[in-house]
């Protein structure tokens, strides 16, 4: 029986690569590959997957302007295995890609002559840039 062969493969959610954050739509395709490793199919033509809905999470965000730090501290969704961080320093409404992580924590030094600072996280996209739908919080702006 010709069919008898056939395995399934399923790919968690936590195992896709970022999504495009324009569209919001993770871009997957695939290739067969024999079980000897001797033969290989042609790339599949690419499909759309629309990403699942984020919701915000709880957060802590504090800024220390003496020690010239500041932290978040988030409660990280069970599917979400890394995270892109933001931040937005003296209110400018320019965020910078920071790091992307696989800790619920991030800590970072505050820039000399900063008048406040802002932090964002969101779930890893490509490109790397802050999109409203893939944010999983953004802080309130802390003076500094």
């Amino acid at each position: 029986m010709a069919d008898a062969g056939i395995k399934k493969v399923i790919i968690l959610k936590e195992n896709l690569p970022a999504f495009l954050g324009e569209t919001q739509q993770y871009i997957v395709r695939y290739r067969i590959v024999s079980e000897d490793k001797n033969r290989i199919s042609h790339w599949s033509t690419a499909y759309k997957l629309d990403k699942p809905d984020i919701d915000v999470i709880p957060y802590s965000f504090s800024a220390d302007s003496v020690a010239g730090t500041a932290t978040a501290i988030w409660t990280p969704p069970l599917d979400v295995p890394s995270f892109d961080v933001y931040v937005n320093f003296n209110d400018s409404g320019n965020w910078s890609f920071v790091s992307t992580v696989s800790t619920n924590i991030y800590a970072l030094l505050i820039p000399e002559l900063s008048t406040a600072v802002q932090i964002a996280v969101q779930v890893p996209t490509f490109p790397k840039e802050r999109f409203a739908g893939a944010t999983l919080f953004e802080s309130n702006s802390i003076a500094l």
